[in-house]
C-alpha cells in the first residue's frame, strides 16, 4: 500500500481546500498522529491531520482534520475488501449524507465531510469531532440511560429522514441492499470461534450449564449462522437506512459547560444496509448498555419507536409501521444482536488489546493471548449471564 505519508502533501491539501471552503492557501506544514492505539479498529486506518495554513488574510492558522483510510495490515484489508466496508463508507460520506442534508429539518448526525477519494488511495477526509467537543465514552464501561435515549432519538430522526429520501426516489438507497453480514471465510471462522468459546463459557459457570444444551444441539449452531448471515433478508415491510455498527466506538457526544449532555454525532457508516430498523437497535443494545441498565431495553425500544413516529411526521413520510408489526421484525431480526454478543461485545470488554487482529483471534487461544483474554474476561462471562436468557426469550435457540 501506498504510504499515507507520501500521500497527504501540501498539493494534496491545498486542492482539499479549493474543494471544500472554496478558497486558496498556502500550506505551511503537516502533522501526522496515528489516532487508535493498536486493537481499536481492524477496519480501517485512522489518523490526525494538523495543517498549519495561510488564507487571504487568516496567517499560521491550523486545522485538525481526521483522516479514515483501508487497513495497511494485510489480513485486515482482505477482510474490509470482501465486506466492501470502505466502498460502503464511502458512498455514505460522499453522497447519501449531502442528500440527507437537503431535506427540511434533517439536523446535523455526523462530521463534517471535508473530502472522498478513492485514489491514489481510499481516503475520507472528516472533521475532527474532538476539536469541537465530542467525546466517546469508555467502552468498558458502556452508556447508561439517558445517553441510550438520545442514541434511539437520533437513530430515529436518521432512519425517518431515510424513509422520506426512499419515497422520493426509490434508487437512493439501492446500493445497499446488501449483506450487512456477508458471509466470508475470514468472517465465519471468527464468529464460529466466538461461539464456541461460549459454549465453553457455559460449560465453565454452573449458572449456565443450562445454556450447554441449548448452543449443542444439533443444528442449532449452522441455523443460527444461517439466519445470522441472512438478517437483511427479514420480511420486514418497512426498511430504513440502518446505520450498521452503532454501538459506544461509533457514538461521540457532547456536553455543556455544566457536564449536561446536549448532542451527538454518529461515526463508522462501514456497515449501513437498507433494511429493518430492527438491526439497528438489536445491535446496539447488544453491545452498548451498561451493565446495570440492561433490563431497560423495553424502555429504550419503546422511546425508539416513539420517536420514529414523531420523526416520520416532521418528515412527511407516507409509510408509518405498526407496533404489532414492529415487534414481529424486532423478534425476527435477534440474531444480528446475537452476533454482536458474540463478537463485538467482547471488544468492548476486554483490557489487554496487544497482537489484536482478526488472524491472531482466530489462530491463537492460549493463555497470554487476545483471544484468551476475551472469553475469560469477568465482565463479559457477567453479560453472557445477561444475553442469553434475553435471546432465548425471543426464541433464537428453538429448533
Amino acid at each position: 500500500m501506498v504510504l499515507l505519508e507520501q500521500v497527504f502533501t501540501k498539493n494534496f491539501f491545498q486542492n482539499v481546500f479549493v474543494d471544500y471552503f472554496k478558497k486558496d492557501a498556502e500550506i505551511l506544514n503537516i502533522v501526522v498522529e496515528d489516532l487508535l492505539k493498536p486493537g481499536e479498529n481492524y477496519c480501517s486506518e485512522m489518523k490526525r491531520i494538523l495543517i498549519t495554513y495561510n488564507t487571504e488574510g487568516q496567517n499560521g492558522r491550523t486545522i485538525s482534520i481526521v483522516a479514515k483510510c483501508t487497513p495497511e495490515n494485510e489480513y485486515n484489508a482482505k477482510f474490509v475488501n470482501e465486506m466492501k466496508l470502505f466502498d460502503c463508507e464511502l458512498e455514505i460520506y460522499g453522497t447519501v449524507l449531502p442528500k440527507f442534508h437537503t431535506l427540511d429539518h434533517f439536523e446535523q448526525i455526523a462530521p463534517q465531510v471535508y473530502s472522498c477519494c478513492t485514489k491514489p488511495v481510499p481516503i475520507i477526509l472528516l472533521e475532527d469531532l474532538s476539536k469541537i467537543d465530542f467525546k466517546l465514552v469508555a467502552r468498558r464501561d458502556g452508556l447508561d440511560l439517558e445517553h441510550s435515549l438520545l442514541v434511539m432519538e437520533k437513530l430515529a430522526h436518521l432512519h425517518a429522514a431515510s424513509v422520506t429520501l426512499y419515497e422520493k426516489d426509490c434508487d437512493t438507497f439501492k446500493r445497499f441492499d446488501r449483506i450487512i453480514f456477508q458471509e466470508t471465510e475470514i468472517k465465519d471462522k471468527i464468529m464460529r470461534t466466538c461461539y464456541d468459546e461460549v459454549v465453553e463459557i457455559c460449560r465453565r459457570v454452573p449458572e449456565l450449564h443450562k445454556y450447554v444444551s441449548k448452543l449443542t444441539t444439533p443444528t442449532v449452531k449452522d441455523r443460527i449462522f444461517n439466519k445470522m448471515y441472512r438478517v437483511h433478508q427479514n420480511n420486514s415491510k418497512f426498511k430504513v437506512l440502518n446505520h450498521g455498527d452503532c454501538w459506544t466506538n461509533n457514538i461521540m457526544f457532547r456536553y455543556d459547560e455544566a457536564g449536561i449532555l446536549v448532542d451527538l454525532r454518529f461515526v463508522d457508516f462501514q456497515g449501513s444496509c437498507f433494511a429493518s430498523p430492527c438491526l439497528d437497535l438489536h445491535y446496539y443494545l447488544s453491545c452498548s448498555l451498561q451493565s446495570d441498565i440492561n433490563d431497560q431495553k423495553g424502555v429504550i425500544i419503546d422511546h425508539y419507536f416513539d420517536h420514529l413516529l414523531k420523526n416520520l411526521g416532521k418528515f412527511h413520510a407516507k409509510a408509518f409501521p405498526n407496533r404489532e408489526e414492529f415487534d414481529n421484525d424486532f423478534k425476527s431480526t435477534c440474531y444480528m444482536g446475537f452476533a454482536g454478543a458474540l463478537l463485538t461485545l467482547t471488544v468492548c470488554k476486554v483490557t489487554k488489546t496487544d497482537n489484536a487482529s482478526a488472524q491472531s483471534f482466530i489462530n491463537d487461544d492460549g493463555v497470554n493471548s487476545f483471544r484468551y483474554h476475551c472469553f475469560h474476561n469477568e465482565e463479559y462471562i457477567k453479560e453472557v449471564m445477561d444475553y442469553l436468557p434475553f435471546y432465548d426469550k425471543l426464541g433464537i435457540f428453538d429448533v
